[in-house]
């Protein structure tokens, strides 16, 4: 399953590589000195989008950082919305 995950890294297929991954770390945590949450790790570092830099005013606040609308009203970056959702997968596979 590693091999193949690694495979599919290559291929660039992100989320089925993460979800070999975690197929992996539900059967042995300690499996391969946990080479597989190591790389899991990795992807989700790799795939984080860069925070929004110093200065700019963030979506859904005014410029005094008041919250303008609730959070079920924003729109998040799929890339991070799929960034945390792995995470939390990942967060339950271990504990």
């Amino acid at each position: 399953r590693y091999a193949k995950s690694q495979v599919l890294m290559a291929q660039g297929q992100w989320t089925a590589a993460m979800d070999e991954l975690l197929e992996i770390i539900m059967r042995d945590k300690s499996w391969g000195e946990q080479a597989p949450r190591k790389t899991m790790v990795a992807i989700l570092e790799l795939l984080t989008p860069p925070a929004p830099q110093a200065g700019t005013q963030t979506a859904g606040k005014s410029a005094g950082g008041i919250e303008l609308m609730g959070k079920a009203a924003m729109v998040q970056d799929p890339q991070a919305e799929l960034v945390s959702a792995y995470r939390r997968k990942l967060s339950m596979a271990l504990n």
